[in-house]
């Protein structure tokens, strides 16, 4: 395969990075936010990995608890719950996630164990209850819903699925290092052109982050670290800027949040000495914020403290505090409009109006 640079200029490996500056402390009396709260519990059972759709109106997850285990969708206008995909003795379906269109919904299929050991990857078109499988452990949606990156652990292989033909065409060989539980440290880019993804080094023992083009196939690399298994996570800016957090263990554990400058180097815009409950950063639509839940406090019966969710101001690298509930762990989103950022964990969605 070839290589070529993306938009920036190549990183070199092992880069050292330099501490963003200490976080602002918000001032004392500064009204939160308006939050509100969207609770999806299922008469008897619980809902897990919830997705909510682009128009707001659907949430799709996961239900564990009762005999009617799999898939489901929660119509918030109606109040119904609709079944999507039932589990089986064989099979369990996991994270289910809207297509940016809303028009279908991918998951990963799995053995149903703890923890699960993913096999494919599931496209179910809502209208029409059609699906298509493909081998993979991993995925990430293309920002036109036509597409879908899919990563298989078995094969090495990092390809793009089309929900046209139900055809993988393989772009990159990748050695992947994702634990079974941890998410896909996969993103597409926002111009469709990109995808970023994290490898291990099998040399080292350590991850690094790679970006393939994805109708070139051409390879290109971004970032190495040093620290062995560190937990990477990926996003993109409006613009087209890689972001990335990562935890990096050892004797004294921390987190960062990175994105590449305008000259294609590493910049570090957060730097904690604790590891982040849930650290999954978003980028908001101007580009000007980036949200994410951090642990301020350190508590000393538990691996980290209460959370919360927080915004970083990209251009002067200072946090304020978006939520003072201290149990934030999740996935963030932004809509569209960048007037609404979602939190969504366990069986519960919070609406955050920044």
């Amino acid at each position: 395969m070839r290589t070529s640079k993306l938009a920036w200029p190549v990183a070199p490996v092992l880069v050292a990075l330099a501490l963003a500056a200490a976080p602002a402390t918000p001032e004392e009396g500064n009204p939160m936010p308006a939050i509100e709260e969207i609770a999806v519990t299922p008469e008897g059972a619980k809902a897990t990995h919830l997705s909510l759709s682009r128009d707001g109106n659907l949430v799709a997850y996961r239900r564990v608890g009762s005999m009617e285990k799999g898939l489901w969708i929660f119509d918030r206008k109606t109040g119904e719950h609709r079944p999507l995909v039932a589990d089986s003795e064989e099979k369990a379906y996991f994270a289910p996630t809207f297509s940016p269109d809303g028009k279908a919904i991918a998951f990963l299929v799995g053995e149903p164990v703890v923890p699960p050991s993913y096999t494919s990857v599931g496209v179910l078109t809502i209208a029409d209850r059609t699906r298509l499988d493909f081998p993979g452990s991993a995925f990430s949606w293309s920002p036109t819903s036509k597409r879908i990156a899919i990563a298989n652990r078995e094969s090495g292989e990092l390809g793009v699925g089309s929900l046209k033909t139900g055809k993988v065409t393989e772009i990159a060989p990748i050695a992947p290092g994702w634990d079974p539980l941890e998410p896909p440290a996969m993103a597409w880019s926002p111009d469709g052109e990109s995808i970023a993804y994290a490898v291990t080094l099998p040399e080292q023992g350590s991850q690094g982050i790679r970006c393939a083009l994805v109708d070139k196939k051409e390879l290109t690399r971004v970032f190495d670290y040093q620290a062995k298994r560190a937990s990477i996570y990926l996003f993109w800016s409006p613009d087209g800027r890689l972001g990335w957090h990562a935890v990096l263990p050892g004797d004294k554990p921390t987190s960062e949040i990175c994105a590449l400058d305008a000259s294609g180097k590493p910049e570090t815009l957060y730097h904690s000495d604790l590891v982040d409950a849930a650290g999954r950063p978003a980028w908001s639509p101007d580009g000007a914020t980036i949200a994410l839940v951090r642990t301020p406090k350190y508590h000393k019966h538990l691996s980290y403290g209460p959370s919360d969710v927080w915004a970083i101001d990209v251009a002067t690298k200072q946090l304020r505090p978006l939520t003072a509930v201290e149990d934030a762990a999740g996935d963030l989103s932004w809509s569209a409009d960048g007037k609404t950022l979602v939190l969504s964990g366990g069986n519960r969605l919070r609406c955050i109006k920044p």
